[in-house]
């Protein structure tokens, strides 16, 4: 490492896999980090060899130090103090999470996915009858300019355009239709925030419509989604913005809010996780049981403080939210994939009873139930 740190910089070591998705997530602001200042010196070491698929734990680098998680981060301070591990990992993730990933890259990825639908277009035309899930990205080179697939800026070396049953996706900025997702959210944002600054005008009162609205953005026109049909526009629901394809950004929060928990969960960011997990819960009884997400809501709130009860050592908490999660009434991903057993696997030795009092519950998932022994035999 001292060959590659820099004197007098702040330097960041991340030891990434290209298969470790909590890697990929930081990969852009990694990025960001060090396209904003010159003061930064990142440097990026794959634990991985070439020919490894998966993420390979014997790897030389990995023996050497002895990772039991990535990423791993090993912080070398401008006067010389050194961050290894946890002290790292709590160092970075904040001035990370000042730099949200650059979208320089995003117009170019767009224009990408564009491409390669258009080739997919052009296959199946020329192969009647071909299936989505019978299609590879090698297939649709003969439809590229050049033979060629094309890039996307922010991917690593390694990395490609996904394709599967007929679904494209880039690895850092997801599918077209996310990426006009996200776009939506952007413009939703930017709208609530107008909303804000004309209820706190001196002198405002009663209840602010579109009309209101539109004479306080620039042109006096609304942003458009590139979801909306010719006609459709953004609404004002109960005072809050909506799209009518992409919802309120209250929505958004509710159906993404538990991949936001896990990742912070896997990142070691404690705080944010015990905040989130009862934001989620407020926000499932707002939706109401009847919501299809409902029961995914209950379990994940539980489940994850949970795990965070037990990394403390707090096994009596630990066992009570386990028994809580499994109560959590049926949803289509919990009748289908079923829960997350891992909190139950790191109880089962030291709490048995409580596991398969836990075990007995979810069963009620399956019209097919398994039997509670075999959910252990499963686990072990």
């Amino acid at each position: 490492l001292s060959v590659h740190t820099i004197e007098g910089r702040l330097n960041v070591f991340d030891f990434f896999s290209v298969y470790c998705p909590p890697c990929m997530k930081l990969s852009p602001s990694l990025h960001t980090l060090a396209a904003a200042s010159t003061e930064v010196n990142i440097v990026k070491i794959d634990i991985n060899r070439p020919d490894i698929k998966g993420i390979y734990w014997k790897s030389p680098v990995s023996k050497q130090f002895r990772f039991k998680s990535i990423p791993y981060f090993i912080v070398v301070q401008p006067d010389g103090t050194r961050l290894e591990g946890e002290s790292a990992r709590d160092f970075v993730i904040p001035i990370l999470a000042a730099h949200p990933p650059y979208m320089d890259s995003l117009p170019a990825c767009v224009k990408n996915l564009r491409l390669l639908e258009q080739a997919m277009m052009e296959l199946k035309i020329a192969r009647p009858g071909v299936k989505p899930k019978e299609i590879s990205l090698d297939d649709l080179k003969q439809y590229l300019p050049g033979g060629t697939l094309p890039n996307c800026p922010a991917m690593e070396e390694q990395q490609n355009y996904k394709l599967s049953y007929g679904f494209l996706k880039c690895p850092m900025h997801g599918s077209l239709n996310s990426i006009s997702k996200n776009s939506c959210i952007v413009n939703m944002k930017n709208l609530t925030q107008t909303i804000k600054e004309i209820r706190n005008a001196p002198g405002h009162t009663g209840e602010i419509n579109a009309q209101l609205l539109k004479s306080h953005l620039p042109g006096q026109v609304f942003p458009s989604c590139d979801t909306m049909l010719s006609g459709e526009s953004y609404l004002i629901i109960d005072g809050e913005i909506a799209c009518p394809h992409h919802g309120t950004l209250t929505e958004d929060r509710y159906y993404s809010i538990d991949k936001l928990i896990k990742t912070a969960y896997l990142a070691g960011l404690s705080a944010e996780v015990l905040a989130m997990c009862p934001e989620q819960l407020s926000l499932a009884e707002r939706f109401g049981p009847k919501n299809w997400n409902y029961g995914n809501a209950v379990f994940n709130a539980n489940h994850y403080q949970g795990l965070l009860a037990f990394d403390r050592g707090d096994f009596k908490t630990a066992c009570e939210f386990l028994i809580k999660s499994g109560e959590a009434p049926a949803s289509p991903q919990l009748e289908s994939y079923g829960p997350d057993l891992s909190l139950a696997r790191k109880l089962a030795q030291s709490h048995p009873e409580q596991v398969k009092l836990f075990l007995r519950k979810i069963t009620n998932y399956w019209s097919d139930c398994p039997s509670y022994e075999k959910l252990i035999e499963k686990m072990k």
